[in-house]
């Protein structure tokens, strides 16, 4: 049965909750949106319930299982959630997951928005695209893990390794959120990868109020001079989450040795922030001996054409060595990054599906 599930899903935010379903990793309905009613409990629960019996009914099966991405912090394990600040009603610990079993009789899978999106971007998605570029060019790199980061509300992060998702003893894989920074070790890395965090720099540079601070699509607009404003001050706004973004990708390449795929609302502005986060990430640290590369890798970046074809030149080299034949030598270590091919929403859809088969099987 694994291979062939129907499974329910559900994106929820703050504002509104959207449901769909996939069979074999295939979506096969329109989605339909209903409010969340966030600050109170009981409705929105209630939401919750009747938005799957509308899947339900829509695609005429009970289905074989429920898998989403709800907001954290929470028990994913048990599917317990916490105290959620977009979803005020939530407090003091629900018990979501065993709600929906004894109401629905199907077996329920709650993860954070961003591990699920890692692993549908892993296997539907971002790695299947580039495996299929490497083998369609005869290249013998291959990519199997992948770095996924989210940029909105919140700053999340998830981890393929070897085509699992990383889960950790606590469900918490992947919660990047917290770590420091170098250019400001007193916040954490949310506040600097999200959206409270453009529009902060933003006022902070054009001295308004922070109540009065446009959008971080409007601010996109000004930095391009589309739209009236502070354009150096948005230009900054920008730059400075380049900057720090380009700091925890450094740090996570080193550590996962993986390509990144970059999702979320924000990401959308990607050549507002991109060459700052380049500059952070080949920029050097300060050794004993002398300055020395903070990656070790050679990071690509897989939306410039030019570099696409140096990853494509770096194959390697192969040589004969006292009678030893050594082929695709790499000297030069490869990761890159990019932007998802199926989209956050879909990622994470996808991820719920195939959270589900794995956990099923």
């Amino acid at each position: 049965m694994a291979k062939n599930l129907t499974v329910l899903t559900l994106d929820a935010g703050g504002t509104n909750f959207d449901f769909s379903a996939l069979r074999k990793g295939k979506e096969i309905m329109e989605s339909i949106r209903f409010p969340s009613y966030g600050s109170d409990l009981d409705q929105s629960i209630a939401t919750i319930i009747k938005g799957f019996r509308a899947v339900q009914k829509t695609i005429g099966s009970e289905g074989d299982a429920i898998s989403f991405a709800f907001p954290g912090p929470a028990d994913y394990r048990q599917g317990i959630i916490g105290d959620l600040n977009n979803l005020s009603g939530y407090r003091g610990g629900v018990p979501l997951k065993a709600l929906l079993e004894a109401e629905f009789k199907l077996p329920v899978f709650i993860l954070n928005d961003a591990s699920l999106f890692a692993l549908g971007e892993a296997r539907g998605g971002f790695l299947p695209y580039w495996n299929t570029w490497f083998k369609n060019n005869e290249h013998p790199h291959r990519f199997n893990n992948l770095i996924a980061v989210t940029l909105g509300t919140g700053f999340g992060g998830g981890f393929v390794v070897n085509n699992k998702l990383l889960l950790g003893d606590n469900y918490m894989g992947g919660e990047v959120y917290l770590q420091s920074m170098r250019h400001d070790f007193l916040k954490n890395s949310e506040e600097h990868l999200s959206i409270r965090a453009v529009k902060n720099v933003y006022c902070e540079e054009a001295g308004i109020a922070k109540e009065n601070s446009p959008s971080p699509i409007e601010i996109a607009k000004i930095s391009r001079g589309e739209a009236p404003g502070n354009i150096e001050a948005a230009k900054a706004s920008y730059a400075a989450m380049g900057k720090h973004l380009g700091d925890v990708l450094a740090n996570l390449i080193m550590v996962f040795d993986a390509p990144v795929v970059i999702g979320g609302g924000i990401a959308k502005a990607h050549d507002l922030y991109f060459p700052a986060m380049w500059e952070e990430m080949n920029s050097n640290l300060t050794m004993y001996h002398g300055p020395e590369r903070r990656v070790k890798h050679c990071v690509y970046n897989l939306l410039d054409e030019d570099d696409v074809q140096k990853l494509d030149e770096n194959r390697g080299r192969s040589f004969t060595w006292n009678g030893f034949e050594v082929s695709n030598y790499t000297e030069d270590f490869i990761s890159a990054v990019g932007l998802p091919h199926l989209g956050t929403r879909r990622g994470t859809w996808l991820g719920a599906y195939y959270h589900a088969q794995d956990s099923l099987a």
